[in-house]
Parts: structure tokens; sequence; C-alpha cells
């Protein structure tokens, strides 16, 4: 890999970025620019649907420069930025900043993704489209609005299959079909509702049921060039209807498989990504890699602190890194043999209202522990898991020694199911 030195003093003081929603992990890129020297501004898109809440709780005004608002209309918004000096490049915090920053960048002529195949980067059967038509693998996938298009669909898939939200997130409404019955059922739940990220559901996708190992491949690209950021592989619980998260261990670089990696490049050139951060995630069977879907922002749930202890960077400093051409991640990857690292969703069968907790000592005891986030507040409710907005929490583990941290996993597992919190509904 080629790299550049890091841009002087001087050029910085009058370069400026702008972040289109920098909620979730797209909080990070403000206070990772500003501390490098640049300017950092932050747009608000019109489309944050059901995440409004959850996502503006990440967002820290005091981290910008300067904070604008889209009501929709993209002059207005150019007018807008129009007096920001040095503004160099665009990029998307979270899934629903995604087509507004193409847009942006392409009406401004900054480095970022073509607006022709933008929509096919937020719209699953598009997605699958774009990725056939190039000769690429992709799950058989249909479009339906009513239970006549659903014959059609399960006629050819067979059963099982996957009906889900064309453009959502966080597997919101994603739902496995083992019968007529469920299928029916997952579609009326899905049409004419307006989806996590603030889309109606006009339609709905039916899909091939991928088997295999699942894999979340993290990305950054500039130029068209394609760099691997990280490999996790993915575990899930099957709960016959939904597959909930289980855990997600960091893959050792000598371990990326190459068709993984080739498949990835492929995907990534099929829908035109030549600018920025994606996050992949495919299934694996038999070393054969198909498509799940890719989304053009950073990987959610991202804990900085622990992946830069952990192998030098996370997703969101290597993207900064490869699109100012400084060399910094890379150089960490070349000086420092990377932890194992496990991303651990907690998982509840209970549903009532938080008490207290229990048992927290006894995880932060654990030698590979480095952090416990997103667990719910005292007096809140406690629904049983079936999605990741559902889950109660997520454990961050890591340990130079991969057989402590399987042990440390165990033991967490066995603690929650003795029960985390407290709660006179659920026993606990």
């Amino acid at each position: 890999m080629s790299t550049t030195s890091s841009p002087d003093s001087n050029t910085l003081k009058n370069a400026s970025w702008l972040v289109v929603d920098g909620y979730s992990s797209g909080a990070l890129y403000a206070p990772l620019l500003r501390k490098k020297g640049y300017s950092v501004y932050h747009l608000s898109s019109a489309e944050r649907g059901e995440q409004a809440d959850r996502l503006s709780s990440t967002f820290v005004p005091e981290n910008y420069d300067g904070v604008f608002e889209h009501n929709g209309d993209l002059d207005h918004t150019l007018n807008q930025l129009a007096d920001l000096q040095g503004l160099s490049h665009i990029v998307a915090g979270c899934e629903t900043g995604v087509a507004l920053a193409d847009a942006l960048a392409s009406a401004l002529g900054l480095p970022g993704n073509d607006c022709e195949l933008s929509a096919a980067r937020r719209n699953k059967l598009l997605m699958a489209k774009a990725l056939l038509a190039k000769g690429i693998r992709a799950a058989q996938s249909f479009e339906v609005s009513c239970v006549h298009e659903l014959e059609n669909a399960e006629h050819v898939l067979g059963y099982p299959l996957v009906v889900k939200p064309l453009s959502s997130a966080a597997s919101d409404d994603v739902y496995i079909c083992h019968s007529p019955d469920e299928a029916r059922t997952a579609l009326s739940r899905i049409l004419g509702k307006t989806n996590a990220l603030g889309v109606f559901n006009a339609t709905a996708l039916v899909q091939q049921l991928l088997r295999g190992t699942q894999y979340v491949v993290n990305t950054a690209s500039v130029a068209g060039q394609h760099h691997i950021v990280e490999v996790w592989k993915d575990y899930r619980f099957d709960k016959g209807s939904a597959y909930i998260y289980d855990r997600e261990e960091l893959q050792p670089r000598s371990a990326h498989s190459q068709a993984i990696i080739d498949y990835c490049k492929d995907a990534l050139n099929a829908l035109d990504i030549t600018y920025g951060p994606a996050h992949i995630e495919l299934m694996v069977d038999q070393e054969v890699p198909t498509l799940i879907e890719l989304g053009t922002r950073p990987a959610g749930g991202i804990q900085h602190d622990v992946m830069v202890d952990a192998q030098g960077f996370s997703h969101v400093d290597a993207t900064i890194s490869v699109l100012t051409g400084d060399g910094e991640w890379w150089q960490r990857i070349q000086q420092s043999c990377a932890k194992a690292v496990y991303a651990v969703a907690l998982v509840s069968d209970c549903d009532g209202d938080v008490q207290g907790y229990k048992n927290l000592d006894a995880v932060s005891a654990l030698a590979s522990f480095k952090s416990l986030t997103g667990l719910p507040a005292v007096g809140a409710r406690l629904s049983v898991t079936r999605d990741i907005a559902s889950q109660p929490g997520l454990l961050m583990l890591s340990n130079n020694d991969p057989r402590q941290i399987a042990a440390d996993y165990k033991i967490f597992r066995t603690l929650e199911t003795h029960g985390l919190f407290v709660s006179s509904n659920i026993g606990q």
C-alpha cells in the first residue's frame, strides 16, 4: 500500500469536512478530525425515522465548528454551505446520511460516490440486482406488495426464506419464514409501516435464506482503491424466525480469506463505491461468499478506545487516514500485533421494568473485560431481544491470549443466564 505524508499545518488551517448525520459511530469523526487540525461541520438530514431519539443521543454539537439542517431542498442546503472555507471531504456518519452525502459531493464537485447507483446502496433489491448485472453472486430477491406477489416469490425460492424491508437497518423487521403462514404474517407486519430509518414500506423484500458462516468486513476506499480495515466473524443465535446477535470476533489479518477480500472488492466496484467507508455483511458457504447487505458508512457500535488499544485504529480513524492519505493506520498495522477482540451482544429472554443490576462486578472483573455499554437505565423497560434495537447492551472483551478471551466469554454467558438485571416482573 502506498502512503503519502501528512498534510502540513498550513493546509489544515483551510481544510474542512462536512459530516452528514454524524450519529452512532459517525459521531467519532468530529473529535478525531479536530484533533488532526481540521474544521468539522455537521449537517442533519431529514431522514431519521424511529431511530431519531437514539441517534440524536450520540450527537455532541460542541464537537463541530458549525451545525446545519437539511430541509429537503438541496439548493437551499448548498446555499447554507456556500461560505464554508476549504470544504474538501463530505462523509455520511450513518445510514440516513448516505444519499444526501452522495448528492452534495456530486453537486460541489468533491470526491464521492456517483449518484447513479446511490439508491442501490440503500435499497437491498437494487443492491442485489447491481451485483447480478456484473456477474457477482447475490441472493435471489423479489419485491412484493401483496400476497399474490409473495406466492410468486415463494414458488421460486421455496422455504425457508427471508422477508424484510427494502431499506432499513439494525435487523429491523427481518423475519426468517419457514412456512406460507409465517411469510404472510411477516409481510403484514412490514407493509404500510414506516420503518426504523423513516422510510415508508410500500413493498417488502423476499429473499432466499443464505446458509453458512456470516462475516462482517469493514473497508475504506479512495479514488477507487479499496482497503480492508478489518474482518469479523459473526455468530448468532437461531431463534427460528430470527437470528439474534451473539458475538463478533475480530479476525487476525493473517487469517483473512482471499476469497472474501476479492468478493468484497468486486461488490464495491459493482455498486460504484470509490470513496469512503463501507460496512459489508456476507454469508460464506464452503468458502463461497454471497452478499447479505452493504452500507457506505462506518460500522455501527464502534468502541473506538477498545479498537485502538487492540489494533491501533478503529474503522472511523482508518477511514480518515485513507481519505487524507496520511498512511497512519497502515503504519500502525505494521508496528503492532493485534489482540483478540469479541463484541458480545447482551440478550434478554424476558420483559420487565429494570429495578437494578447484579453480577456486574463479576463481569468487570473478567481478565478480558474492556467495556459494557448500552445498559437500560433503572426504571426503563427491558424487552425480549429480537433485533439490535432490543439488545440490552454490548460487552467488549479484548486479550492477547485467544484462550483467555474465549473462557471469559463463556463465563459471561453463564453470569447472564443467572441474571444481570433486577426486576420484580421477571423474577431476577
